[in-house]
């Protein structure tokens, strides 16, 4: 009788959270367009121009500080977007988001915060972007797009260090190298995931030791489910579940305070709360926009959503495609490829070691609940495989959960120690070679 009554509570606390997010995320977008247009429409209009100059889908070549007044080096791409063989910016995403903020102005407020030509999303973005051209465009927004994703970062990483390790803090680091995260600030449709996942991780480290803190999470999952649909355009979604889930993970692991069925639970129980604040969220958008612009707006959500998890006749899709398609892009770049040698060297490592050693096993089991974390991208990605196939050139983002879950798995295994000497051993042949390869005069001055 007494779990009945915990169950009831739980299910009310998340109904009058469900309603509360609804009534908020309404009365922001709407109240984002009291903002007078004249006040937004020349940076908007000054940002357009900018996008239309560098193409829909620019090829992202790094940071050149030589460049004439430019701070990023950028190469015109006139490609479809679907053969990609590089790092790009979604300028064509970016585009439609400008032109959002100042459409429709001869449109009641209400009408025009249910965006009637997109209308199956939230476009929560506006609330941010709407003020932020009153003052800036699209450059100075990619400036400080700059600053405070690689402030977030920084703070993410120091964290991480305090709360579990420098070996997990030097992962995040490697998996955001992985991901080219130097190019997620330049793109406002790339960034939305990217503060969502910041800050969440901050705040689950800042608040895992307060009394309060394991009792909220399936409310907190929600939350942030809810405010990654609320912003977000498909980009990158399950980093908003997977890092966080990962970072409050290896903290219990590390504490050595749960059990693995604890851990194994409270994947579960964050991954349904989070998917649930997420669908229940968007399906309420769909419900809000046909009834105020009275159309059909569930109708156009469906065949959509029915894309992109199956594609079309004329686009054949299946989720192994997908995936192949999508770990593609986690090999682009020599720096890339260097961090998976590093993981398939660890891998060899800690295959020999569960082979030889009881107590890397049984370490390797209580790191189970870590690993499983790994599959929460592929899951997604066999889910909505028509999107993730043919976006693959962004969406293989998420595949930086399964490479910091097997990373940390094994490092976990290995232990600490093992890891320090097999990273010494790796430096010091990166050394040799170095010398090796060098000219011999240089060589010489080294001696």
């Amino acid at each position: 009788m007494i779990k009945i009554k915990s169950v009831l509570r739980g299910g009310l606390r998340f109904i009058i959270l469900y309603f509360l997010l609804v009534v908020l995320f309404f009365c922001m977008v709407t109240a984002a367009y009291l903002i007078p247009d004249r006040i937004i429409e020349g940076n908007a209009k000054a940002s357009l121009l900018q996008l239309e100059k560098e193409g829909l889908w620019p090829r992202f070549l790094g940071i050149n500080l030589e460049l004439p007044n430019a701070f990023l080096n950028l190469k015109r791409q006139e490609e479809d977007g679907s053969n990609f063989r590089g790092i790009h910016l979604d300028n064509n995403t970016d585009t439609t988001m400008i032109k959002t903020a100042i459409k429709d102005s001869a449109s009641p407020i209400i009408e025009r915060g249910q965006v009637a030509s997109y209308a199956r999303y939230w476009h929560g973005y506006l609330v941010f972007l709407r003020p932020t051209l009153m003052i800036m465009s699209i450059k100075e927004i990619r400036y400080l797009n700059i600053i405070l994703l690689w402030i977030l970062l920084i703070a993410t990483v120091i964290m991480i260090y305090k709360k579990i390790n420098w070996i997990t803090a030097i992962s995040f680091m490697l998996m955001m190298i992985l991901c080219s995260f130097q190019a997620v600030p330049v793109s406002m449709q790339f960034s939305s995931v990217f503060y969502i996942m910041f800050a969440s991780s901050i705040f689950v480290m800042m608040n895992y030791e307060k009394s309060w803190f394991e009792r909220g999470l399936p409310q907190f999952f929600f939350i942030v489910g809810a405010v990654t649909v609320f912003i977000d355009f498909l980009t990158a979604p399950v980093l908003t579940l997977g890092i966080p889930m990962l970072l409050i993970l290896l903290m219990r692991l590390h504490h050595g305070e749960h059990s693995i069925k604890d851990d194994t639970m409270l994947l579960v129980k964050g991954s349904l709360a989070w998917a649930l604040g997420y669908s229940m969220l968007w399906i309420s958008k769909w419900l809000l926009g046909s009834v105020i612009l009275k159309r059909n707006v569930v109708e156009n959500a469906l065949n959509q959503f029915a894309f992109r998890i199956a594609g079309s006749e004329q686009l054949t899709v299946n989720g192994v495609k997908a995936i192949f398609r999508n770990g593609y892009y986690l090999t682009v770049g020599i720096a890339n490829k260097i961090i998976l040698l590093m993981i398939i060297y660890l891998f060899i490592v800690w295959v020999r070691a569960m082979i030889r050693d009881e107590n890397t096993r049984r370490r390797f089991a209580r790191s189970v609940p870590v690993l499983l974390t790994a599959t929460l991208p592929f899951g997604w990605i066999v889910m909505v495989a028509g999107h993730s196939h043919v976006h693959c050139w962004f969406t293989y983002r998420i595949l930086i959960i399964a490479a910091m879950a097997v990373l940390s798995s094994f490092a976990y295994s290995l232990g600490m120690e093992e890891v320090m000497n097999r990273l010494k051993k790796v430096g010091a042949w990166i050394r040799r070679v170095a010398i090796d390869s060098a000219p011999r005069g240089e060589a010489g001055l080294h001696g």
